[in-house]
């Protein structure tokens, strides 16, 4: 095995010297740069060249062997377990650039990680000392497996035979360790790409043969009437309501993604419509700026407003099938596009308001999301396919869209989108929105207004994974009704058993909600029910809400919470009963028969890392008791 390895070595003609200088000739990159009008393609070269020289400035120089190598979170302060997924985008622009610089740093990071997190048994670790879980091993492996399928010749001889074994050593955990049971159902799925691909490498039939059967589990996977890959969550059963268990940002960041390069490496045509057929529902909750929405999502607690705090990103998958429909590739696209606006001094930030809020940026988000570029840009068959524009569906005016598998809304008139949800699908220590609740409000001038959000009084459910909120004043952002009885909060948004009806009338859209308050535990206040009746009114003008009460046998501070997305650049103005915010794209006005009070310190923005942006802290004071109803508009 070792003969042939060297022999293919020197057979490439790329045989790397013991300097580890790189020949004079070129390499099957070098020069390769995205094709005039490819505006797609210069993107994703220029985000991953920035995003790697990022991580170049941020890898430890330090002597002892438990930094050096690895890239010291600015955010975290500690170096992550899946750094070296960064060995494939290094090796990318290595191949691509002929700079010794990625190549060094592509070795150096392998070679931490093989100090520190790889494990006896083929593993490796999630974080050295903070979380032992191996499962992502199987995102390791992929790097790796990549790396040596289009990079092995920027390898000297002995590096290369040691990282073909490490890659067996890996393949051969997976092989054992994961079984279609193992964890999320993103596990088992994810774990297909590496075992088929190392297995084609290494020339280990039994690796490819468990990479299909767990690839064959997307179709028990699939919800029955939208196509959506369901299974975030234990058991991945149906709930109580009969919804799906679905986490729409790991499906398009790491499952789908996947999936499809499973697909295409085992020209499976089957699969690929599959693909297509799914990546095509959960581009309805791609918004125009091209942030996903996962207001109803069962992982939200990692939700950024581009997708997922530690998967690897949508473009591989979107843009590999965009020959199928234009659409995909548009995704790409639009996505990546508001990745660049949240990338600063080359390090890509957990959402839009992360720079404004003076939050510092994980470098999680830089080594994942470059993998995925490396991926794409490394594949010849992306740069044959043409680019054309298209809109994105949750541009069209399509009235109500109901997602009946996740019980949930879309709706759409003029230039409002707007997401109501009532699935009961959740991890119990970090919810998401539910009760019929406003989830997310969207203006296609004015950009996201009103958004779900972490749960700020509640543990951090992945520490490791996970940016902590230093703020004084938190406050969850979902629209929502609250009342405080002692220490306990009962709110709307966690109302499980919430009715919700919609109607259409030509522009007009109307969306009933029968709802009562609950606490986090999902309890009645002491008193009794408090129970009412919302109404969204959603039409070209705007939306009114109209909220009614129907029983409040205990009152305390009860109130409707309206956190309005904002950046702390943009001025607002407000009285008892008028808020005008003052965005780039034109005024937000929203008007209350209630009082409207701002929380915290005057002109100040609270922040919620998921989706990580800020928010003016609009509270709406209601008295029940001298009046039966609340009405509030939204317009612009």
């Amino acid at each position: 095995m070792e003969n042939s390895r060297r022999l293919f070595i020197k057979q490439s003609g790329v045989l790397i010297a013991a300097t580890g200088m790189f020949p004079q000739f070129s390499s099957s990159l070098l020069g390769q740069t995205a094709e005039p009008g490819r505006a797609d393609l210069q993107l994703y070269e220029r985000l991953l060249e920035q995003w790697c020289d990022a991580l170049i400035d941020l890898q430890s120089t330090d002597i002892s062997p438990v930094l050096k190598g690895g890239f010291m979170c600015p955010s975290c302060k500690f170096i992550h377990g899946r750094s070296a997924d960064a060995v494939l985008p290094l090796l990318y622009m290595a191949d691509r650039t002929q700079k010794q610089k990625y190549l060094d740093a592509a070795i150096r990071v392998y070679d931490w990680a093989e100090y520190n997190v790889s494990q006896p048994d083929g593993s490796w670790i999630n974080d050295l000392g903070k979380n032992p879980w191996k499962g992502i091993t199987i995102f390791g492996a992929s790097a790796l497996a990549e790396s040596l399928k289009h990079y092995s010749h920027l390898l000297d001889a002995k590096k290369h035979d040691r990282w073909f074994v490490r890659l067996e050593k890996a393949c051969d955990f997976i092989y054992g360790f994961i079984t279609p049971e193992t964890s999320n159902i993103n596990y088992p799925l994810c774990a297909s790409y590496p075992l088929v691909l190392g297995g084609k490498l290494l020339k280990q039939q039994r690796f490819v043969d468990k990479g299909v059967d767990l690839a064959q589990l997307v179709y028990q996977y699939l919800s029955p009437i939208d196509g959506f890959i369901y299974g975030e969550l234990k058991p991945r059963t149906q709930s109580a309501r009969g919804f799906w268990p679905v986490d729409l940002t790991y499906n398009v960041e790491e499952t789908l993604p996947t999936l499809t390069l499973y697909a295409l490496e085992m020209r499976d045509e089957k699969m690929i419509d599959t693909l297509v057929r799914s990546w095509k529902t959960h581009l309805e909750f791609l918004l125009p700026d091209g942030a996903w929405d996962n207001s109803f999502g069962t992982r939200n607690h990692k939700w950024t407003y581009w997708g997922s705090r530690n998967s690897d990103g949508c473009q591989a998958g979107l843009a590999l099938l965009g020959e199928r429909d234009a659409k995909l590739t548009e995704a790409a696209y639009r996505n990546a596009l508001l990745l660049k606006r949240c990338t600063h001094e080359g390090i890509l930030y957990g959402g839009p308001g992360y720079l404004s809020h003076g939050v510092k940026p994980c470098i999680h988000h830089n080594f994942a999301h470059a993998k995925s570029l490396a991926v794409l840009l490394g594949d010849k068959n992306v740069r044959k396919q043409p680019f054309t524009r298209s809109k994105l569906p949750r541009e069209e005016i399509a009235g109500i869209k109901i997602f009946k598998d996740i019980g949930t809304h879309l709706l759409s008139s003029g230039k409002w989108r707007a997401t109501v949800t009532a699935n009961d699908t959740e991890y119990r220590v970090s919810p998401h929105a539910s009760g019929g609740s406003l989830a997310l409000l969207y203006h296609t001038d004015l950009g996201l207004i009103l958004t779900d959000s972490l749960f700020p009084e509640l543990p951090l459910r992945e520490r490791s994974n996970m940016q902590g909120n230093p703020d004084p004043l938190q406050l969850l952002l979902t629209p929502r009704l609250e009342m405080r009885v002692g220490k306990t909060l009962y709110r709307s948004s966690r109302d499980l058993g919430a009715t919700v009806v919609s109607e259409q009338h030509r522009d007009n859209l109307l969306i009933k909600v029968q709802c009562r308050l609950l606490s986090h535990d999902l309890e009645d206040a002491p008193g009794g029910i408090a129970s009412f009746e919302m109404e969204y009114l959603i039409g070209e003008s705007g939306i009114k809400l109209t909220i009614r009460s129907i029983q409040v046998p205990v009152y305390d501070d009860f109130a409707f919470y309206l956190p309005v997305v904002s950046p702390r650049r943009e001025k607002f103005n407000h009285t008892s009963g008028t808020l005008i915010v003052h965005k780039t794209g034109g005024d937000l006005k929203i008007t209350t028969s209630g009082k409207i009070l701002v929380l915290g310190k005057a002109g100040e923005r609270v922040f919620s890392q998921s989706p990580g942006v800020e928010a003016i802290p609009v509270k709406i004071e209601w008295d029940t008791r001298t009046s039966k109803q609340l009405v509030i508009d939204i317009n612009a």
